[in-house]
């Protein structure tokens, strides 16, 4: 993906008054209390990771939902672990971001092997440490609170982490960054503009890219977008059956996958729906 792909204007369309329902499969282990990144392999198994404050353990999943094998990260902390990419290499993405207060200083992405997340039982791990290019305070003032991030996705050699907004008032803006892992560089390539309703409407918490289409999550719904000739344009929006505090997505053929935390109501769970191109 390069540069011009997301350097986009946003133009927000009208969202269709169907819904989605999503199912539920299962609930997840009692250990993944609050599922914050979600993948699915190509044998139809998953991964999951929990987020900030808990073990620096990766999960892998069947497809009943049953526990199958714990991987940890023994050099890392699960500072505010918040998404998983895949690249074409085989090599597993995860992004320590969470920045609820848009005050951290120590954000970064860990690199490890899905090999050998697969096969081991502890593994150490490569990491690029970063800071926004254009943060200047820590934090900023109110309506500046764009740092926080849940959310990141890998294509053609590049990471591109999407902010989730925190500003107050909530202005909708999602900045977008690519990062190079390897040259360890950060730019900012835009700010992508969601309606300014509220936070718990439209902040990303998600995001994956399938067959050459971008998935953005938030509590309420999943924008998606088709990426052509160097071109993101908007091709839908998914409003779900019901609101809940989603924060992670995976796509596998017309399959969608989503996780949310446990909650006072249920307990953290998987769930599908379907997704017609």
């Amino acid at each position: 993906m390069k540069y011009s792909i997301f350097c986009i204007i946003w133009i927000i369309t009208s969202i269709s008054s169907l819904t989605f329902s999503q199912q539920k499969i299962f609930e997840l282990p009692v250990q993944i209390k609050e599922s914050s990144g979600l993948l699915t392999l190509k044998n139809g198994c998953f991964l999951t990771i929990n987020d900030g404050g808990n073990s620096s353990e990766i999960y892998v999943l069947n497809k009943k939902g049953e526990l199958i094998h714990t991987c940890e990260i023994e050099d890392e902390d699960n500072i505010d672990w918040e998404d998983l990419c895949l690249d074409n290499k085989g090599n597993l993405y995860i992004a320590d971001i969470g920045n609820n207060q848009n005050k951290r200083k120590n954000l970064k992405i860990i690199k490890v092997e899905l090999d050998k997340v697969l096969s081991k039982k502890k593994i150490n791990s490569k990491k690029f440490k970063f800071e926004y290019p254009n943060q200047k305070d820590f934090p900023p003032s109110k309506g500046k609170l764009y740092f926080d991030a849940e959310s990141i996705v890998y294509y053609k050699d590049k990471l591109w982490i999407f902010t989730k907004n925190r500003t107050e008032p909530f202005n909708g803006v999602s900045l977008s960054y690519s990062l190079d892992f390897e040259k360890e560089t950060i730019k900012q390539e835009t700010a992508l503009f969601f309606p300014s309703s509220n936070w718990m409407e439209e902040s990303i918490t998600s995001a994956t890219i399938y067959d050459e289409q971008l998935f953005l999550l938030t509590y309420s719904k999943i924008y998606v977008y088709s990426i052509s000739n160097e071109k993101l344009s908007w091709k839908s929006t998914l409003p779900l059956a019901f609101f809940n505090q989603w924060e992670a997505i995976s796509v596998s053929g017309n399959k969608i996958y989503l996780t949310h935390e446990t909650n006072p109501i249920a307990k953290a769970s998987l769930y599908i729906l379907t997704y017609e191109k």
